[in-house]
């Protein structure tokens, strides 16, 4: 995938902090802070990009710092939900359409989706973006058939192992 995996997503970041009095920063968390900024206290702070856990992600690219963890972990939620209710609503797609059209009409809004993560920091333009791979599942289900019609008996375990290990 072209996107951080969920972990990434909510990786807590730590903070440097300083008050209106002081020239120095010292180390706080992201509940001081927000704390601090919903009083209406002037506070400076910066991401501690000393910390061997610094990892530039989303929530700072969103502006999501004082969001709360529910609301960041809905765009992790959105994305199975869709999935689920994908496989009741769209299985019979490939029977009707045939498998080379779902498959290229779900890798296509597949493609979409992955587009819209990169290129929109957003986070209901994400959380839809989520949504479409969600929905897109069956692109997975019908490759694994396809492999099943064009791989002889004797090799379906081993080409199986080497799909699941790299498909994610």
């Amino acid at each position: 995938y072209l996107y951080y995996t969920f972990g990434f997503l909510t990786l807590e970041q730590t903070f440097m902090c300083r008050d209106s009095a002081s020239l120095d920063y010292t180390s706080c968390d992201v509940g001081t802070s927000c704390q601090a900024e919903q009083a209406g206290k002037v506070i400076d702070w910066i991401y501690n990009t000393a910390d061997p856990n610094y990892l530039e992600n989303w929530m700072q690219e969103m502006g999501m710092k004082c969001t709360p963890r529910v609301t960041i972990q809905w765009i992790v939620t959105v994305q199975y939900v869709f999935y689920g209710l994908a496989g009741f609503i769209f299985w019979p797609i490939p029977d009707l359409k045939g498998r080379k059209f779902t498959m290229a009409s779900f890798g296509g809004l597949h493609i979409i989706g992955q587009l819209v993560l990169v290129l929109w920091p957003n986070y209901w333009a994400r959380m839809a973006g989520f949504a479409l791979i969600g929905m897109c599942q069956l692109k997975n289900s019908v490759c694994y058939t396809w492999l099943f019609e064009l791989v002889d008996s004797n090799s379906k375990s081993n080409v199986c192992s080497v799909l699941n290990a790299f498909d994610t």
